[in-house]
């Protein structure tokens, strides 16, 4: 584990306080960017969105949709497609 290439996050925010949230993502943001994959399985999309590169819907376990992250930040018709009006 010298040279880690892939850090896995199952759901850094449920639960925690807005400000601890908000110091997760920002260490995530800084380990994506220098070229570490993430992994991040977390229900909070917007924050979420706001780091990600890809976003993959896996209600139930199953996957049933996939899109460019960059599209749904900016299209807001595409997001409440995908999640509702938040």
């Amino acid at each position: 584990m010298a040279v880690p290439r892939l850090l896995i996050i199952d759901k850094p925010s449920p639960g925690r306080p807005l400000l601890f949230v908000k110091m997760n993502f920002s260490i995530i943001r800084r380990i994506n960017e220098i070229s570490m994959m993430v992994l991040l399985a977390e229900q909070n999309v917007k924050q979420t969105l706001a780091i990600a590169h890809h976003d993959y819907e896996l209600p139930q376990g199953r996957a049933v949709a996939a899109s460019d992250a960059v599209a749904l930040r900016e299209h807001a018709d595409e997001r409440a497609a995908y999640f509702g009006k938040n």
